[in-house]
């Protein structure tokens, strides 16, 4: 009886780590947000609102209209690209992706919501030997010494919260 309680308890304590980490990220967001401001950078809201008139006088250009935003699905989706990718390689992606003939994106009239399920595929392509077989760390590992793939990273974070 007491086995089962102490392994609710973990998992409750793992589900409570998961989200104050989850909270931490935000907050660390934010700071950078902030940090921007006091020091005259470019600001998030700022960065999404070029990059929507960007990708709308390039929609519009090819179609004609003004491009119709669903904001509560887009502006998350455009905030998450621009810190993968960078303001400039986003745009250029969306570019990419407008001049695009393919008979799919024509039907669907080049929906934003198509441009973040292929902007993997709108990348220049590198030289062979400009391609690493090393994967990057980890982004949020916080282990010493740190994991480099996501797999490891998992098992250890599995074997954190089992012990």
């Amino acid at each position: 009886m007491a086995r089962d309680d102490t392994k609710t308890r973990l998992a409750r304590a793992a589900t409570l780590l998961e989200a104050v980490r989850d909270l931490q990220a935000k907050m660390n967001e934010e700071i950078e947000e902030l940090t921007r401001a006091i020091h005259g950078g470019i600001m998030m809201a700022d960065q999404v609102q070029d990059f929507e008139a960007t990708f709308a006088a390039l929609w519009s250009g090819r179609y004609g209209g003004a491009y119709a935003w669903q904001y509560t699905k887009d502006r998350p989706q455009i905030k998450r690209l621009i810190k993968l990718l960078g303001l400039e390689e986003l745009k250029g992606r969306a570019g990419a992706y407008l001049r695009e003939s393919d008979p799919f994106y024509g039907k669907a009239r080049h929906a934003f919501n198509l441009f973040v399920a292929s902007v993997n595929r709108l990348t220049v392509p590198m030289a062979v030997d400009d391609l690493t077989l090393e994967a990057p760390p980890v982004a949020d590992c916080l282990h010493v010494p740190r994991c480099v793939s996501d797999q490891e990273h998992t098992k250890r974070r599995m074997a954190e919260v089992r012990s």
